[in-house]
Formats: structure tokens, C-alpha cells, sequence
């Protein structure tokens, strides 16, 4: 299971002082999974039975952008 991935890139704002820099960065979470069970989502259970009944949606995959701006 692939659980999340993050990258970013710093690019400096004033070339000439270093204080000054704006990060761009994507992070993804709940990538893929690979597994040998039949559920969707093998870490998901009901919670009611506290028993994997196989009719639970697996968890979302979450894209987020951003920039962080640091003046």
C-alpha cells in the first residue's frame, strides 16, 4: 500500500537574498494499494461488527496543490 506521496520545488523570489523563497508543492494520499484480499480497502472495517464484511468504500484518494510564500 502506497499510502502518500509528496514533492515540491523552492524557487527563490530575490535571487539575492535567500530569505525570500515561494514553495510549490502537490501531495497525493491513499494512492494504491495492492493485496491479496477481496475488500477494496483492506484496512477498512465495519463499525458495527468490527469485521471486514466487504461492503465498505475504500478511502478517497486526496490531491492537494499549494504554495507557501515565505516574503
Amino acid at each position: 500500500m502506497l499510502k502518500s506521496i509528496s514533492i515540491g520545488y523552492i524557487l527563490p523570489v530575490f535571487p539575492k537574498q535567500s530569505k525570500h523563497y515561494a514553495r510549490v508543492f502537490m501531495s497525493v494520499e491513499n494512492v494504491f494499494t495492492i493485496t491479496n484480499s477481496s475488500s477494496p480497502d483492506p484496512e477498512s472495517i465495519d463499525i458495527v461488527t468490527g469485521v471486514d464484511s466487504n461492503n465498505n468504500y475504500p478511502l478517497a484518494t486526496r490531491f492537494t496543490l499549494g504554495l507557501t510564500l515565505n516574503l
